[in-house]
């Protein structure tokens, strides 16, 4: 059962869920968890139950105007300016277009 404890933390479900998921597999004979239980049990075991948030996206990078642009072209479709960036990144990278962006010929 730890190890479906460590699973279920690790894909970010919530002590109650955690609880029902678990209890699902107890004897018919032995009571349900309750998440109070598994917020203890995951604390002896030095889990942490709360999800780790991603850092906060951070343009300070980028030049005011270049970061406007961005919040506003990320608005008009529907996303916010860090997962457009990311987007705009991974294509660059994977198309191999760094150079022609940077307008800088590639060294080999």
């Amino acid at each position: 059962m730890i190890t479906r404890l460590r699973e279920m933390v690790a894909r970010g479900y919530a002590g109650p869920a955690i609880a029902v998921a678990l209890s699902a597999m107890r004897p018919a004979d032995k009571p349900p968890l309750s998440a109070e239980a598994i917020r203890k049990k995951a604390c002896a075991l030095g889990i942490a139950l709360r999800p780790v948030r991603p850092p906060k996206a951070n343009f300070g990078f980028a030049a005011s105007d270049t970061r406007t642009i961005l919040q506003k072209r990320a608005a008009e479709r529907g996303v916010n300016a860090a997962k457009l960036a990311a987007q705009l990144l991974t294509v660059i990278v994977a198309d191999g277009l760094v150079g022609a962006v940077l307008d800088v010929p590639v060294r080999r």
